[in-house]
């Protein structure tokens, strides 16, 4: 029996998420079809559709998390699900052009179990194909007929805006003692990253479903809370979740020693164990052991449960509101269990 036998699997995903990849999938094809045949296949591959020589591939690839919730939330306003797949297809390109550029940010040569675009096509093809996507995906909204496409590919940008303010201001951390960075900082990288994707895909899916900017903002609200509680249980998995669950390499986050939310609130800790955990941080040691050692202490000092803790509280307040918007009880249902899978991996919500 070989290893990846006995690794642990990714939990099942909600059936709304099986529903939204078989509507997304020749949509999106299409989308690709102006793009460059050579970042096309890129993108493809990414995806988990090709290998990189294009021989058709069921590899792992994108959740479509976003693109459920863009479905959902057109249904939760009365729409039926196709009029949200233009808002689907544009928050797939977008979210996968994020982690395009992302895996050149991070210098991370593995997501999704396969090497990331840039370490198997280099540099440039990473960048131009986040760039190819970023672009489709404005392609896709300012399709849409009438106003509703230019106020969808507003809203799309807005979102981009915020998403690279986030990515600036994390930039800002690694350049920063992460002992001078105060926890009350992390919530924008949280909302503008995690937040500002997911609650971009709730209200895209709102307007396109026939609702008003109104009928949005409590969607918009709940899956920004969702999209940061996410953020915060992503550090987490970074640190102490399982490779083949996650897709990439273990430690990597301390490995570069990436001011997350666990290390931050580890290395704020009043806690006997904060100084041992300090000076292993400033040190330059990355053997698997010393890695393990300052998982441990950062676990110790309280920096995962604080991460946890955060979670909890977001994705709490965000299943909270959706109970109070109005919407149909099925939808209502679909949309809960979406929002706690995307933090949790478990598609079970409680009651």
């Amino acid at each position: 029996m070989s290893s990846r036998d006995t690794a642990v699997q990714p939990p099942p995903l909600p059936d709304t998420v099986h529903r939204s990849r078989e509507m997304l999938r020749a949509g999106m094809e299409s989308a690709l079809a102006p793009i460059h045949p050579d970042l096309a296949l890129a993108c493809r591959y990414y995806f988990g559709w090709r290998e990189l020589d294009g021989t058709p591939v069921q590899a792992r690839g994108s959740r479509g998390l976003q693109a459920s919730v863009a479905f959902l939330c057109a249904r939760a306003v009365g729409g039926q699900p196709e009029s949200a797949l233009p808002a689907a297809i544009a928050m797939e390109f977008l979210h996968n052009s994020s982690l395009l550029h992302d895996d050149l940010m991070d210098e991370d040569a593995v997501r999704r179990d396969r090497p990331t675009v840039w370490a198997a096509l280099g540099t440039p093809t990473s960048l131009l194909s986040g760039n190819a996507l970023w672009i489709a995906a404005n392609e896709v909204l300012l399709s849409v007929p009438g106003e509703l496409g230019a106020v969808a590919t507003r809203l799309l940008n807005e979102s981009l805006h915020t998403l690279t303010n986030a990515l600036a201001a994390e930039m800002n951390f690694e350049r920063r003692p992460a002992v001078e960075i105060a926890l009350d900082e992390w919530p924008q990288l949280g909302f503008g990253k995690g937040g500002a994707l997911l609650g971009c895909g709730a209200g895209l899916g709102v307007r396109l479903g026939g609702g008003s900017a109104a009928a949005a903002e409590p969607f918009e609200q709940a899956a920004r809370h969702a999209g940061l509680a996410w953020q915060a249980m992503n550090d987490v998995e970074n640190i102490w979740g399982d490779a083949d669950l996650i897709g990439k390499p273990g430690y990597n986050d301390l490995r570069q020693r990436k001011r997350t939310l666990p290390v931050l609130a580890a290395l704020h800790a009043a806690h006997p164990d904060t100084a041992q955990l300090s000076r292993l941080w400033d040190s330059a040691g990355n053997s698997d052991a010393e890695l393990a050692a300052m998982a441990t202490l950062i676990e110790l000092t309280g920096g995962r449960g604080y991460a946890e803790g955060i979670a909890r509280s977001h994705l709490s307040y965000a299943l909270g509101l959706l109970g109070q918007t109005p919407m149909p009880a099925p939808v209502r249902t679909e949309l809960r269990t979406m929002l706690h899978f995307v933090v949790t991996r478990d598609p079970h919500p409680p009651d």
